[in-house]
């Protein structure tokens, strides 16, 4: 065994390890080398998650490096992790339709291995697929399942995301009264955790929306809160140098084509309300905005107005920020002698404040010793009273422990008498337990025999319709043929021809109600076959209908076949009858043991909670009888104007 190399690898890790996280050649050295298979996983996934972000083409090789590794250790989390990241790239190289699939896999892996923590992070992550794919009402459903499983898992903070996505689908629906309210909630929880970046990402949203909306009242409060956080965070220097104002998202970011108005309506608006440190700050992003287009005199005009106000208002790092923006332009312009002076004033400026700076950390500093120093001395006495007083607590003990000790055997004598009543009670439960189960099961095995026996009697109808009436209309077809070249005056009655016509429509009815019975597409082509009929059928309906099947085997044993074709059958008959839908998305997926069956239409929908909590309708009895016989479970969600999305899975054992 090579002990010495794999403990200097480990010290290795142990000392870069605040390093190896962004430096993917310690990460490849991981995977290279290391025997321990978890800490080699572990490299894998930082290392995918950080060519991920760098949209490397090497992302996909390494993230199925983890899922095989993963697989192999039965690390169930870290194979999803390893899918969750292979989806995100391929989104992100705008394959979305494919990531739609890698998502929905993992979503049913999640679920079969009972990773419930991951379960809403791959929702959230299909709920963005959704929305980019512009399927809106499916976005939505799966942000909201994602907000129930992180409430469930207690995970609160996460629901940031969630509150993100939901707010941006209202505001495109141009619905602002939510998409404000669910910004505003994202950034609240984000601001409870004191999560920085995330709480820095959500203003520079919230003032996006306020700044696009022309809701410059609230923008103001965004920008004051903006510039009180980056104050903690940063010194004056950093302050002046690199100004940070809330709506420069669109000058050091995506700038949009209406910045530039929509800055002068922010002005005017603040002008207006006589809030001229206001009007001063929105001129200064106009001031920069114009000297990044190249307008120097535009630029300089503005910004020499803007500094005057702030001078006034004795606001000195803001001032500072300006000074050293017309010292630039100044020195862009040729304007050598002003812009030496600017930063002459620039430069003392900035001593000041940071002499302040210090001054004020000193101060701090003595308050803080003199605190902890008075906090010494309040410890010191507690310590001496904890003393004279933990004498007398000692005999209080002594005593308080012997009359526990007496009442803890008189209550364990009666706990044992409990105990074994409660174990008499338990066996009478068992028993009755054991008694319902028996019932159920003959329950199942006389639905079994009576679903046997429908299709053993449809098959047995339907073979008889074929080889006996249809065998017979054809004979009689055949005779009119004869007795139209004996007796041709038949054919100026028209008798003829009426009665051909009613024949073919008999064996047209006879045809039809055979391949309804026991369709001749599912014995010759099998499953599969049999369903793209089905989609054939709703097609010359003039309906859109999409066919997804992965995965299908042609193992499954008969009696399922016709189970999930029957309802296959009856979904598309309650939408050919019932949705008035345009398009229909079936995809049936099967991977493991288990069958997954997705119909989706954007139909008139129905309120399922009502018509769930009376008697459901012959086609939705018998959809769930035949899910409750194979021992499967089935979701809807159905909203009335917004279309029925029905999940159904299905085990295949």
């Amino acid at each position: 065994m090579k002990v010495i190399p794999f403990l200097a690898l480990c010290l290795l890790v142990c000392l870069q390890s605040g390093r190896a996280a962004n430096d993917p050649d310690s990460l490849r050295a991981i995977i290279a080398h290391s025997q321990d298979q978890q800490l080699k996983l572990k490299a894998l996934l930082s290392l995918t998650d950080y060519l991920r972000l760098r949209k490397n083409d090497s992302t996909l090789f390494y993230a199925q490096q983890a899922q095989m590794l993963a697989r192999q250790l039965s690390d169930h989390e870290s194979a999803l992790e390893a899918s969750a990241s292979e989806g995100l790239y391929i989104h992100n190289t705008g394959n979305r339709p494919q990531a739609k699939l890698i998502f929905l896999k993992a979503l049913q892996d999640a679920r079969q291995w009972s990773v419930d923590n991951m379960i809403p992070v791959l929702q959230n992550n299909l709920a963005i697929v959704y929305n980019r794919l512009g399927q809106r009402d499916s976005a939505f459903y799966y942000w909201t399942e994602a907000e129930k499983g992180n409430e469930a898992l207690g995970r609160h903070y996460e629901n940031w995301r969630v509150y993100h996505g939901l707010g941006d689908i209202y505001w495109e629906r141009q619905d602002l009264e939510n998409a404000e309210r669910y910004l505003q909630k994202s950034l609240e929880i984000t601001a409870e955790k004191g999560h920085a970046v995330d709480y820095g990402y959500m203003l520079f949203q919230i003032a996006d929306f306020y700044f696009s909306t022309d809701n410059f009242e609230k923008l103001a409060t965004v920008k004051n809160t903006w510039d009180d956080r980056q104050a903690k965070r940063k010194t004056s220097k950093e302050l002046m140098e690199l100004p940070e104002h809330t709506s420069l998202l669109y000058l050091f970011g995506q700038i949009k084509p209406d910045i530039e108005p929509r800055l002068e309506r922010a002005a005017a608006y603040y002008r207006e309300q006589g809030r001229r440190f206001n009007e001063a700050w929105i001129l200064e992003n106009l001031g920069f905005y114009h000297h990044r287009q190249e307008n120097f005199e535009e630029a300089t005009t503005i910004l020499e107005n803007v500094l005057a106000v702030y001078q006034e208002h004795k606001a000195w790092i803001r001032v500072g920020a300006v000074m050293y923006e017309l010292y630039d332009i100044y020195k862009e312009t040729g304007r050598t002698e002003d812009a030496l002076f600017t930063l002459e004033t620039y430069t003392h400026l900035k001593d000041s404040l940071r002499s302040e700076e210090i001054e004020a950390n000193l101060a701090e500093m003595e308050v803080r010793y003199d605190t902890e120093k008075k906090e010494q001395q309040l410890r010191i006495q507690e310590l001496e009273l904890g003393q004279k007083t933990l004498q007398r607590n000692v005999l209080l003990i002594i005593t308080i422990l012997l009359a526990l000790l007496a009442v803890f055997i008189v209550l364990t004598y009666r706990q044992r008498l409990r105990t074994n009543r409660q174990l008499n009670q338990q066996a009478s439960e068992i028993q009755a337990q054991k008694i319902r189960q028996l019932e159920q099961e003959n329950q199942l095995l006389s639905l079994n025999s009576m679903i046997e026996g429908q299709e053993s009697e449809r098959m047995r109808i339907a073979q008889d319709l074929h080889d006996g009436i249809g065998g017979l209309l054809t004979t009689v077809k055949a005779h009119f043929y004869a007795i139209q070249e004996q007796v041709s005056k038949l054919q100026q009655l028209n008798i003829y021809q009426k009665t051909n016509e009613l024949i073919d429509e008999a064996c047209l009815e006879v045809r039809r109600i055979s391949q309804n019975m026991m369709p001749r597409a599912l014995q010759l082509l099998g499953l599969q076959g049999a369903i793209e009929d089905l989609a054939t059928q709703l097609r010359q309906q003039d309906m859109a209908c999409e066919l997804e099947i992965i995965g299908l085997s042609e193992d499954i044993d008969r009696t399922r076949k016709i189970m999930i074709f029957r309802i296959v059958q009856e979904l598309c008959n309650n939408i050919s009858k019932h949705a008035k839908a345009q398009n229909v998305f079936i995809q049936l997926l099967q991977h493991g043991d288990e069958i997954t069956l997705i119909v989706e239409d954007d139909g008139k929908g129905f309120n399922y909670q009502a018509v769930a909590g009376q008697t459901l309708s012959l086609g939705l009895r018998n959809i769930e009888s035949r899910v409750k016989f194979l021992h499967g479970s089935w979701d809807v969600d159905s909203v009335p104007g917004e279309g029925t999305t029905i999940m159904i899975r299905i085990p295949i054992q």
